[in-house]
């Protein structure tokens, strides 16, 4: 970054609290180079036309790991110039502010910049009628019954996007991961589709925080109960070709961006 800049007395408060850490630091800068020098600290993400993106990533505060520039607020400095319908002064004064992050801005592509949560809910599973009686007088189960299993809903949150390769996402919904993925078995994670939250950043280009769903089983998703009641095992069609949930790779789908 080539634009000149002073840091202001004042620079460095800042604030601690049980969410994290935000500290602020002031500087001065020439009016013209003001938007540009923004950008610079708060980073930004642009797309390369291939459904991936070059990131510019925000400035950490010095000394300070995890905390980096999310905010800056401009003012001006000086008596105002130029013409009616465009305004400048000499110089800008930025304040910019930086906070603790729940991922690493500087590594999109790794696993330090995406975040997992997740929570346990409940499935019912219909049991096969045939392998299952009446305790107390051993006759037939004669309609459908089911039981509950946990299941994990799994959301895996990718920062500041470039795009959202759509058609890549929309093919894997229903799939099931073909090899392993974030440390869980084949077969155990099936893909149910994002949720977006869109922003424009200072370049003009729209990023994006991206929200995959998945849902985790003990049992691989393809495995059925048969009809004795106790055996898991898969389905398949007629002719041995396809399986209840196809299986995809689910390794390229949170790694669209290179860093400068």
């Amino acid at each position: 970054m080539t634009i000149s800049y002073v840091e202001l007395n004042g620079s460095g408060k800042g604030k601690i609290g049980r969410n994290g850490l935000t500290r602020q630091r002031l500087f001065k800068v020439a009016w013209a180079d003001a938007a540009a020098f923004c950008a610079w600290l708060t980073g930004y993400t642009l797309p390369t036309g291939d459904g991936y993106g070059r990131f510019i990533p925000p400035q950490q505060f010095p000394g300070m790991t995890g905390v980096y520039c999310v905010d800056t607020d401009i003012e001006p400095i000086g008596i105002a110039g130029g013409i009616a319908t465009q305004i400048t002064y000499p110089h800008a004064k930025i304040t910019a502010t930086y906070t603790t992050l729940g991922y690493d801005p500087t590594k999109p592509n790794e696993e330090t910049a995406i975040r997992e949560t997740s929570s346990i809910s409940l499935q019912m599973i219909t049991l096969p009628q045939g392998g299952f009686k009446w305790f107390d007088d051993s006759s037939p189960i004669l309609e459908p019954i089911g039981r509950i299993m946990g299941v994990r809903d799994i959301r895996i949150t990718r920062y500041r996007a470039p795009s959202l390769k759509t058609s890549t996402l929309d093919a894997l919904v229903g799939c099931v991961n073909i090899a392993e993925f974030r440390g869980r078995a084949a077969g155990k994670m099936l893909f149910m589709g994002t949720d977006t939250d869109d922003v424009m950043n200072t370049q003009g280009e729209w990023e994006h925080t991206v929200s995959f769903r998945f849902q985790y089983r003990h049992i691989e998703w393809n495995k059925f109960l048969k009809p004795d009641g106790k055996t898991w095992a898969e389905i398949v069609s007629t002719d041995g070709s396809t399986k209840i949930y196809p299986a995809e790779s689910f390794a390229t789908i949170l790694n669209w961006t290179t860093i400068s």
